[in-house]
């Protein structure tokens, strides 16, 4: 808060000069041996009195290096000895109130700091001491008072002011605050600082005309600064002057090298009036202006994107985030905001290059980062990749569950079905109060249960998994498909697959899972019907091999010929579809 001075640094170098050492005199004990208001602490510690004033001034030096030690006990003890033969005891005094307030003594470390202030009445350390002792006590008052009789000295720092001023503030004063910052601004000029500080107070006052004049009057006094018109327009701005703040900026423009935060104050104020082509070639300025902060570019690109009603369909966002991107490589932030917007936009290769850059240069990235990063490898198939950025984000964050249902879907694709047993059994652990996820975690347990031939294990799975929620259409649609692949309980299959294609009536792979159970249920006819519903959605290499599967049987079989070969072209058959059209006969 305040800018006080290094006390210790000064003291250590200047005590020589303001001990006094002396043979017998009657010293600050004999002095103050009548004064029953004192504190006894200080005197238990005088079990070794000195006798000369070599061995005070070596008790001196030793208290002296056991407080640069931290060892604040032995401190006291040789501050305490030296004492007695001091003929100006004001430096030790000051050190054993400072040593009190380090063992966190207040008391007494106040009592001394008075009693060094009485010995010496010029010193300023000594009242900033006792100021700091009142303000750890929160006794602001008494801290304002000792800082105004420190104020009264000749050779005070007139910077105390700002120290007084802030304990007005601290204190809810501020008026007198004000007033202690106008006689500071009266002894050392028009400053940045002072400015910034009583504005600050206008503003909480609700004075806002007061704190543009104050901006006004530093503007004046720094013209070709464009930092304070800078932040003179940002006030207009908050008090609706936004025309007159414009006209500011652009007479700033006309500045060599202006300031760079006057791009984005002239982005803000066409925003504000709603004309973003007017706007965005200011942002970009910004953005690519190395010496404003990263952090500032990513929060004002984040308001004015939330803002925006097209969202990250404007092209301008994504151009100014690559902006930043490319002015600071290496600050994470921007590249997950500039892949957040890729995103937004579709662009799905370029926003998780972008979130695995943001990676590279912060490990301890919000977990939602690395949930984008797998999502976009879920999507695009990539088991290997899935897995490795699974596994590098469960050493970031071992207790989230949504990193280990990507472990195990990874496993599953890499049909490494024991481990994405113990993945799936970890997240649905983890998930202990997340009902959902815990019913998705079974269903996918069900499903390597199945991989690893645990017929019982996996059928159980499913079922409980149904319990829980009876419309979730990944157990649905698996357990019905899986029963009708081991030609089992097909009545339940057949109902299951029914009320899955009920629920979701245009999802062709539901249609296909329908129709593969009837297949083999031998309802040829209507597998037919809902094959031919899936692929009027879309066309597929393995909905249509399915279809040629059911016409063969129907006894299509030029028909069946012609499905399987449109469907090797699609690509994603099953590895029959060869011998199915090499020899034009089914093969189950």
């Amino acid at each position: 808060m305040s800018k006080l001075k290094p006390l210790v640094s000064v003291l250590t170098c200047t005590w020589a000069l303001s001990l006094g050492f002396s043979l017998p005199q009657p010293g600050w004990a004999q002095k103050k041996k009548n004064d029953r208001t004192r504190p006894d602490a200080a005197e238990v510690y005088a079990d070794a009195p000195v006798h000369s004033q070599a061995e005070a001034e070596y008790a001196f030096i030793e208290g002296m290096k056991f407080f640069a030690l931290e060892k604040y006990d032995d401190a006291l003890k040789n501050f305490v000895k030296a004492l007695p033969l001091a003929e100006f005891p004001a430096t030790i005094l000051f050190k054993i109130s400072e040593t009190y307030a380090r063992l966190g003594n207040l008391s007494q470390a106040e009592y001394y700091a008075n009693e060094a202030i009485e010995e010496d009445a010029q010193n300023t350390h000594f009242y900033v001491l006792l100021a700091t002792i009142y303000r750890q006590q929160a006794r602001l008052e008494a801290a304002a008072d000792t800082y105004r009789k420190l104020l009264d000295l000749a050779d005070a720092d007139p910077y105390y002011h700002y120290d007084l001023a802030q304990l007005y503030e601290e204190q809810g004063r501020y008026e007198q605050a004000l007033l202690v910052y106008q006689q500071l601004e009266a002894k050392i000029g028009i400053h940045e600082t002072l400015t910034q500080q009583k504005q600050r107070i206008y503003l909480n006052l609700n004075q806002t005309r007061e704190a543009i004049a104050e901006g006004e009057k530093l503007r004046a006094a720094f013209p070709f600064e464009t930092r304070f018109l800078v932040s003179l327009s940002e006030l207009l701005i908050a008090n609706q002057e936004i025309e007159r703040a414009l006209s500011l900026l652009e007479e700033a423009l006309l500045q060599k090298n202006p300031e760079p935060r006057l791009f984005l104050v002239l982005a803000k104020i066409y925003q504000i009036k709603r004309e973003p082509e007017k706007a965005l070639p200011y942002m970009k300025l910004a953005f690519a202006h190395p010496e404003l902060e990263a952090e500032e570019k990513v929060k004002i690109i984040l308001q004015l994107f939330k803002e925006s009603e097209n969202g990250g369909g404007m092209p301008g966002f994504a151009e100014a985030a690559r902006l930043i991107v490319e002015a600071h490589p290496s600050y994470a932030p921007a590249h997950t905001l500039y892949a957040d917007i890729l995103l937004q936009q579709n662009n799905k290769k370029q926003a998780k290059y972008h979130y695995l850059e943001a990676t590279r240069y912060d490990t301890n990235l919000h977990p939602k980062v690395w949930h984008q990063i797998l999502a976009l490898d879920a999507e695009e198939n990539q088991m290997d990749t899935l897995l490795r950025h699974a596994e590098a984000a469960l050493e970031l964050y071992p207790n989230q569950p949504l990193f280990w249902l990507y472990s195990g879907l990874a496993h599953l694709g890499k049909k490494n079905y024991a481990q994405a047993v113990e993945a799936f059994e970890e997240g649905r652990r983890m998930a202990i109060d997340q009902l959902e996820m815990q019913t998705d975690f079974t269903v996918y347990l069900a499903d390597a249960y199945h991989g690893l031939g645990q017929y019982a294990e996996s059928d159980a799975a499913y079922e409980k998994a149904l319990r829980q929620s009876p419309d979730h259409p990944r157990a649905l649609n698996n357990y019905s498909y899986f029963l009708a692949l081991r030609r089992q309980k097909l009545e339940q299959a057949q109902a299951m697959a029914e009320k899955l294609v009920g629920l979701h009536p245009q999802n062709p792979s539901y249609l296909d899972t329908f129709a593969w159970v009837l297949y083999q249920s031998k309802d040829y006819k209507k597998a037919r019907k809902y094959l031919e519903m899936a692929l009027d959605i879309r066309r597929d290499g393995i909905i249509l091999e399915h279809y040629g599967d059911v016409l063969y049987q129907l006894g299509e079989k030029e028909e069946a010929l012609r499905q399987w070969q449109k469907a090797k072209a699609e690509g994603g058959t099953s590895d029959k579809i060869d011998r199915k059209i090499n020899e034009k006969k089914l093969f189950e």
